[in-house]
């Protein structure tokens, strides 16, 4: 039984084992990509963080590091969110820490059940002797010590420990976690870094923490390294090729002798053998897809290991080595160039001189494989040395010999294909010559030819010795149609033979056709498979990334260099073969994460090296923009014809033409590529040139909009207005060069400039949003699209995170309440002079530079500042009210009688209750300002976002109006059903109102006074409070007659107070509570109105207290302003106040 067979049980469960752990590598490479910064200790708030990551360390003191943080609100608060933000992703390292640990835990089972003999005819002596069996138990071991290396090298160790203790925490502990006991044995830090001093003994006691029987991999190491286990000495058959034959084999043992440390550091003759074999013209190796190292760094400690690698490293035997690859590097090229002329690699071309091109292939690779990992030598004199070798050249010969194999293999394949029928047609051709002979020499046919029976006989014989060849047994029938050409020649002695030019022609027709039967016995199935091994181009996927700028520098160059790197991209899709050949054999579930993965970064690789087309487009770009918006004059739709000329402007536009068309060449080369398959995933270059130039349009548009958008906090309006300016001007000129050579790149530019432009704004408007609620400025912690350019850190001295952030804060400080007036009746924001500061023309500029999404991301933010704003005031009214101001306010409240009448001595309470609460005041004015503040810029952008909706799209505004009044009239009259209860009913409404609520955003289709900003419940007394506010601002407000508005008085002008601000975040707070609460604070101001009328009425000396009758008829105006900014009916308050006898009072005072 074989022992890969699906009913061998011993087999499938090491195969299963075996494909497991190549699984595991693929994962932890893959989060490797993904340890939050927080994890490594390299984000900006760092420090706050260190209070709730823990090492090791905190098991040993649990519950007081726990009780740190149950005092510290903040420090609470901070865990919470962590736990939210990364709990999935610390979880999934954890299951992939545990996955080590039971692939080990699995391993040591299997072992044990072959020492009891579970699998019967199954021992390890046994499976050693098997030829798969011996590849497969090798690598189950190999993997293991791969994943102890890559987990140290690509995991630091504090950051595992981390991982692991806020898993440990966040999961309940010891109990709740069945190994957190071996998984924290496993993982601990050991002190390795990338660029620090190697630990004493390391990494022997890192592979010793869980034991592996020495006698078993002693027995591994000596079956490897006696043996070739891979059989690649077949493809490599030549002696100074032993190393790159064995070289997988070469890696397992470098791995496999961490297991076994004495072997490293006392058994000389095994590792001068081991060295001899394996690494007698190489000492930096790649261990695992590309994951490389230098062996005389890394058995410099080891005494044995150390003496067998020095006849490698010697010095003179470097520079022989060096000058050997130097010049098998330019043979290379010159040989393989004559390889690459257009019709060259012929199928008769390939047949005739396949052994010739085989060689070449393995030169090839051999010279690129040597030179690019040394070059990554640790050895001062070596890397000095080898560095001197250009690049380029290395690059350049990768690209020819790609290019090459990519051809020769489909030649290989057509031949394979074609095989049958070639050796058919030739068997076929040559037999009927045979028989045609046959009846030629018994005197049949035609002509004076005698009978010879002899001859007749021997051609008949030969023509049944053709017929029964088959190539199926290659090396017998090769054999035998050598003998078959020798008998050809041989009867050409004959007199009679010799002397017929017809018989003469005939055998020597048959014997070429022999001879291509035998090309076609030479040209064998497995060749294709033996050129996939020899380009295996796994070993470069770490050292590659350094040739990426020259690859780039090539198409930069020549844009067709783009068609020749395909053929290199294709070769490096070999990195795939050795993680999936097992995980396809076991048939497993990993392999479409396996190869999705592996494929991604491939896919990313080409990205980012095709990136340099979209770049070079952009910058011919940059002078296409330049001449569209600074040197091409704005066409009238009526000019005279003797303008023309100087319209046309031919040389501006020729320079233009010039431009498109060295954009249409850039990109000519890369659509001409058709879609091809790296890995598992399909490359459409279409597609890809169009990610690219989307990539470069966002990085593009976050330049023009980041540089813009930097403002001077000292700055005037004149300013802004002309950074706007300039802005919008900037943005159309890009948006008519992205039309300008959308044909010529055959994509929609202008569609692409509009969602690429609507990504950035939301994602940065999210931004902003996260970075209100958490208080974090730090995008690091902020969730965004990974091809978005990220925000710097010069946002974070404006109080914002990107350039939405600072465009809010600019508006906020140039309408800030300590130098503007409000107009209601312009909806105007004005200086102390009465010049313009923002209105409605400057919304429209605005719209004009961020576009529709734009206002509504301002808007956004604008929207979650005020929910910020609210929750201080709430915070500062909770506060405030301790057990001795509430009691002092119920006292005094017990003074007034019902609020609808009036009180004699309202004046004394009030004003006790004013001074009580004037601490409040002073803390909560500025708050409510800004609530204010907030609101009336909502109310500008909803209102132009209305006029554009109804403008641009009456139709979609009026049916989301509609819909709008549809679901409120039903939400209000809805008859009561016990389903209204369930939880997928309220989910289903809440989805429903959330994404219509996004549509009427954009249509400004809200009320920014009455929309709820923050659900919380609303502390005592804070009707009365905002009255008493509004009633202590009062004497410090006017009402203008030229403007209808309410403005600060004249002589007050210093004061830092802007009353429509005031009026507006009153009742904005006020809102957010039960509709109650706003009729109370109402009812208070319409007593302290009656309780001043009587009073008026009673005094004798009106005329002599103008100041009195100023501060009332301006309260009365502010309560007007009150009801015309709710937009509610003034009726309501007429209710509460008697208007006959205010008439009266104003006749007495007139």
């Amino acid at each position: 039984m074989e022992f890969l067979a699906e009913d061998n049980v011993c087999g499938q469960s090491l195969l299963l084992l075996v494909a497991r752990g190549s699984a595991i590598l693929a994962e932890m490479q893959r989060l490797s990509e993904n340890i939050p910064k927080v994890i490594l200790g390299t984000s900006q708030d760092q420090r706050k963080y260190n209070k709730i990551l823990f090492t090791f360390e905190y098991l040993k003191n649990i519950d007081y590091l726990e009780d740190e943080i149950q005092k510290n609100q903040e420090i609470q608060e901070l865990d919470e969110m962590f736990k939210k933000s990364y709990l999935p992703l610390i979880e999934r390292f954890y299951r992939l820490f545990e996955s080590i640990y039971l692939y080990y835990s699995d391993l040591m089972a299997f072992v044990q059940e072959l020492h009891e003999a579970v699998f019967i005819q199954y021992t390890i002596e046994t499976i050693l002797q098997d030829v798969e069996g011996k590849k497969l138990f090798s690598e189950s071991f190999y993997l293991y010590g791969c994943m102890l290396i890559l987990m140290d090298n690509l995991l630091p160790g504090p950051a595992r420990e981390k991982l692991i203790i806020s898993y440990y925490r966040y999961k309940g502990g010891q109990i709740a976690i069945q190994y957190i006991n071996e998984v924290t044995k496993l993982c601990a830090d050991t002190g390795y870094t990338k660029t620090g001093k190697r630990r004493q003994y390391y990494p022997e006691e890192y592979f010793a923490r869980f034991e592996v029987p020495e006698d078993l991999i002693i027995e591994l190491i000596n079956s490897i390294k006696d043996d070739d286990i891979y059989k690649f000495t077949n493809i490599y058959p030549q002696a100074e090729h032993r190393s790159i034959a064995l070289s997988n084999q070469g890696a397992m043992l470098y791995v496999l002798l961490y297991f076994t440390p004495k072997i490293l550091n006392s058994q000389n003759a095994k590792m001068r053998e081991i060295v001899d074999k394996h690494f007698s013209d190489c000492w930096v190796i790649p261990y695992y897809l590309g994951y490389h190292v230098d062996l005389s760094v890394q058995w410099e400690v080891y005494k044995a290991a150390n003496k067998a690698i020095q006849n490698t490293i010697e010095q003179s035997y470097i520079v022989e080595l060096e000058q050997f690859y130097l010049k098998q590097l330019i043979s290379c090229q010159d040989k393989i160039q004559d390889y690459l002329y257009e019709g060259q690699l012929t199928i008769e071309f390939v047949m005739d001189n396949i052994a010739e091109l085989m060689v070449c292939v393995r030169e090839c690779n051999i010279v690129i494989r040597w030179l690019m990992l040394h070059q990554q030598t640790q050895i001062k004199f070596a890397r000095d040395l080898l560095i001197q070798v250009d690049k380029g050249e290395i690059l350049q010969l990768l690209l020819y010999s790609s290019k090459f194999e990519n051809r020769l293999l489909k030649t290989l394949k057509s031949i394979i294909e074609q095989k049958q029928n070639m050796w058919d047609e030739d068997k076929l051709r040559c037999v009927e010559r045979m028989q045609e002979l046959s009846e030629y020499f018994s005197g049949k046919m035609l002509g004076k030819v005698k009978a010879d029976e002899s001859y007749k006989q021997w051609f008949t014989e030969m023509a049944n010795q053709i017929q029964s060849l088959n190539y199926s047994d290659s090396t017998h029938t090769g054999r035998k149609i050598q003998r078959l050409i020798k008998a050809l020649e041989d009867i050409e002695q004959y007199p009679q033979i010799s002397t017929s030019i017809q018989v003469k022609h005939y055998l020597q027709e048959t014997r070429e056709d022999l001879k291509h039967m035998v090309k076609i016995v030479h040209i064998k199935n497995i060749l294709p498979t033996h050129i996939s091994f020899i380009s295996d181009f796994s070993y470069s996927w770490q050292c590659l990334k350094e040739y990426q700028e020259l690859m780039q520098d090539k198409i930069q160059k020549n844009p067709n260099n783009a068609l020749a790197l395909k053929t290199t991209f294709l070769k490096l899709s070999s990195i795939l073969n050795t993680p999936t050949i097992r995980i396809i054999q076991a048939q497993s579930p990993d392999l479409n994460s396996v190869t999705k993965y592996y494929s991604g970064e491939l896919v990313k690789f080409v990205k980012e090296v095709l990136q340099i087309i979209p770049i070079q487009v952009f910058e011919i770009l940059k002078d296409i923009i330049k001449l569209l918006t600074s040197v091409l004059k704005p066409l009238p739709s009526k000019f005279n014809k003797m303008e023309l000329k100087d319209y046309a402007q031919y040389e501006d536009r020729n320079q233009i033409a010039k431009l498109v068309n060295s954009i249409a060449l850039l990109t000519e080369s890369i659509l001409s590529v058709e879609a091809y398959l790296l890995g598992s995933i399909e490359v459409n270059p279409r597609e890809m040139l169009d990610q690219g130039i989307r990539k470069e349009l966002m990085i593009s548009v976050h330049r023009i909009l980041d540089q813009a958008l930097f403002f001077n906090q000292q700055g005037s309006i004149l300013d802004f207005h002309n950074k706007l300016v300039k802005l919008a001007d900037d943005i159309s000129g890009f948006k008519l060069a992205m039309e300008q050579i959308q044909d010529f790149i055959n994509t929609c530019g202008l569609k692409m400039f509009t969602e690429e432009f609507d990504r950035l704004i939301d994602c940065y408007t999210s931004m902003e949003v996260k970075a209100i609620i958490t208080g974090k400025l730090s995008y690091e912690e902020l969730s965004y699209d990974e091809d978005i350019p990220m925000p710097d850190d010069k946002s974070q001295q404006f109080g914002a995170v990107n350039f939405m952030g600072r465009l809010v804060q600019e508006i906020m400080r140039l309408t800030n309440h300590r130098q503007i007036i409000y107009c209601e009746s312009t909806l105007g924001f004005y200086d102390s002079q009465g010049n313009d500061v923002l209105n409605m023309k400057t919304i429209g500029l605005l719209g004009k530079c961020l576009g529709i999404g734009g206002l509504n991301g301002l808007d956004q933010i604008l929207q979650q500042k005020i929910s910020h704003e609210l929750k201080d005031v709430v915070r500062i009214l909770k506060s405030d009210l301790t057990d001795e101001n509430r009691k002092n306010i119920e006292t005094l409240t017990k003074q007034f009688k019902i609020l609808t009448s009036f009180d004699e001595n309202y004046d004394k309470t009030y004003k006790q209750l004013i001074k009580l609460q004037r601490p409040l005041i002073q803390q909560i004015l500025v708050p409510l300002q800004k609530i204010g503040q907030l609101v009336l810029l909502r109310r500008l952008i909803t209102l132009h976002l209305q006029m554009k909706a109804k403008v641009g799209s009456s139709k979609l505004y009026l049916m989301l109006e509609t819909l709008n009044d549809s679901l409120l009239n039903d939400m209000r009259n809805r008859q009561y059903d016990e389903n209204m209860e369930s939880d997928a009913f309220r989910q289903q409404e809440n989805n429903i109102i959330y994404d219509l609520t996004k549509l009427f955003n954009f249509i400004g289709l809200s009320d920014p006074v009455r929309k709820i900003y923050y659900l919380n419940e609303m502390p005592d007394y804070t009707p009365l409070q905002m009255a008493l506010v509004l009633m202590n601002q009062a004497p410090l407000m006017d009402y203008d007659q030229k403007t209808n508005t309410l403005i600060r008085r004249v002589k007050e002008k210093d004061l830092q107070f802007e009353p429509n601000y005031l009026l507006f975040g009153i009742i904005v707070t006020l809102n957010q509570f039960h509709q109650l609460n706003s009729e109370i604070f109402i009812s208070y101001l319409a007593h302290f109105i009656k309780s001043t009328i009587n009073f008026l009425l009673l005094s004798k000396e009106l005329k002599n207290q103008p100041e009195l009758i100023g501060d009332f008829f301006t309260l009365l105006q502010v309560i007007e302003e009150i009801f015309r900014y709710k937009e509610e009916n003034y009726e309501n308050f007429k209710q509460l106040l008697p208007f006959g006898l205010l008439n009266n009072l104003k006749r007495q005072i007139i």
